[in-house]
Parts: structure tokens; sequence; C-alpha cells
């Protein structure tokens, strides 16, 4: 079954014009962060040294960890819409309903998605981030600098890794979000219309909240947003796993995967009790 949803993701148009955007802001990223280093007035009246960290930070392999922060940052949108279309479609096309009719177990079913979503999760990470790098190199390379290849030291690929799947963590919570929404409303642009709502207006209504209201202001350490920020700083911080996963951020990843354990788990309720004819 998951051959089949990979088959389905391979498929869907969708998939590529979120791909084709996702590079098509990191290629802006790159340039914007790149012509502002040099050539805005605000970076002349930086010190030298800060300005050529900046310059830095556009070219490979030190745009890494940016690239990252911005797949992280951005790519959650693109991964609520996609997760919802590959399972809010299944309603509207009848499939959801012939292959429970077929005998299909409806928990297992869940977990098929699930497992669906997490691959187009890795699908939009893997395709960002090879993007991202071509461009940089490319980049590098026009811009004259060479590519400082001995940075590729095991630190510096720890930290890589870690955040990859800092990265992945977050694309993959707004999926399985995506197919709690999609299961829920039985319509992918229902899904994909409620999971931007609380993706943009959950840290601002309750940031306003918590200044009125003492106990929001409680609430407010186990919401998404604020959780979904604290991890993805770790990549901004150049942090790896050993010695840098702060007491918060320990906490932050508690609190997410206990909202993905409340996501899957809803999941398999609400569609175990669905009619599907």
């Amino acid at each position: 079954m998951l051959t089949a949803e990979l088959h389905k993701l391979k498929r869907l148009r969708i998939a590529w014009i979120l791909m084709s955007i996702m590079i098509a802001m990191e290629l802006l990223m790159i340039i914007g962060l790149g012509y502002a280093a040099r050539n805005s007035p605000e970076a002349q009246n930086m010190p030298a040294k800060e300005r050529q960290g900046a310059i830095v930070l556009t070219t490979f392999p030190s745009s890494i960890p940016p690239t990252l922060s911005f797949i992280a940052s951005f790519g959650p949108l693109l991964a609520l819409i996609l997760a919802s279309r590959l399972v809010g479609d299944e309603y509207a096309l009848g499939t959801a309903r012939q292959l429970v009719s077929m005998g299909l177990d409806r928990r297992r079913y869940i977990i098929i998605k699930i497992e669906g979503v997490i691959v187009a999760s890795l699908f939009l990470l893997t395709g960002s981030l090879l993007a991202g790098s071509i461009i940089s190199i490319i980049f590098t390379l026009i811009s004259g600098r060479p590519l400082a290849l001995n940075m590729l030291t095991a630190a510096f690929l720890g930290k890589a890794i870690f955040s990859i799947g800092i990265a992945w963590f977050t694309l993959g919570f707004y999926s399985i979000f995506a197919l709690f929404l999609a299961t829920l409303t039985r319509s992918a642009a229902s899904a994909i219309a409620t999971g931007l709502l609380v993706f943009f207006l959950e840290g601002n209504l309750i940031g306003l909240l918590a200044s009125k209201f003492s106990i929001v202001g409680r609430i407010a350490p186990y919401t998404i947003g604020q959780n979904i920020n604290q991890i993805i700083a770790l990549i901004e911080q150049g942090k790896g796993v050993y010695g840098g996963l702060t007491h918060e951020a320990a906490r932050a990843f508690l609190t997410l995967t206990a909202w993905l354990m409340a996501f899957a788990v809803g999941s398999m309720e609400i569609f175990r009790r669905q009619q599907l004819s």
C-alpha cells in the first residue's frame, strides 16, 4: 500500500507545483541575502567581519543551516497543503470508501495514510535541500568564491544531520495535522483552509489572549506554534543534539510529540466511526 501512496504522490501535479514554489523561494532567499550583504546601505555600514559573515551564509556549505531553517519555517505550509490533498482527495474520489468496502481495516488505512504523508514531507525536504544546495553552489561559483569544502567536518555534518531531522519533524508534524483535518472534514479544501488559519493565527491569537487572561498565558507553552518556533531556533543557533538540546527544546519536542500522537489517534478514531456511504 505504501507503494500505491508513492505512486499517487508522483502523479499528483500539486506536489511538483509546491516543490517548484519552494525552489523559487529558496532562489530568491539566497539571491536576496547575497545582494543585501554586498550592496545594501546597511551592509556598507556593517563592520567588515559581520559583513563577511553575512556573505559567507550565502555560499556553500555555509548556506546549509540557513536553507534548513527556511525549509523548517516555510515548508510546513506546503506540507500541509500536500498532505491535505493526499488524504482529502480520497473522499472526493471515493477511494476511501472503496478500500474499506474491499475489507481494508480502517485503522490500517489511517496508518497507510500516515506513512504516505510522512513520505510526502520527506519528498519536500529532500528536493528542497538538494535544490537549495545546488543554487548555493552555483551562486558561490558565480560570485567568484571558492567552495569551502574543508568545513565539511564531522562536527558540521553532525549538526547538519540534526538540523535535517528538525526540518523533517516540522514538515512531518504539519503533514499529520493535515491528515487529521482532512479526516475530520472529509475535504482537502476545508483541511487546507483550517490548517492555514491555525498556522497563521494561532500564535498571534494566543499571544493576544495571554496578555489579557492569565489562564491563557499558562496554556501558551503547550501551543503548537510556540513549540515549533522553539525547535526551529536550534537550527538558527547552530546547535546539535549533544550539549545543545536545552530543557526548553526537549520540552518542545515532547509537547509536539504528544500533539502528534493525539492527531494520529484522533484520525483513527474519527475514520473508524465515519459513514463512508
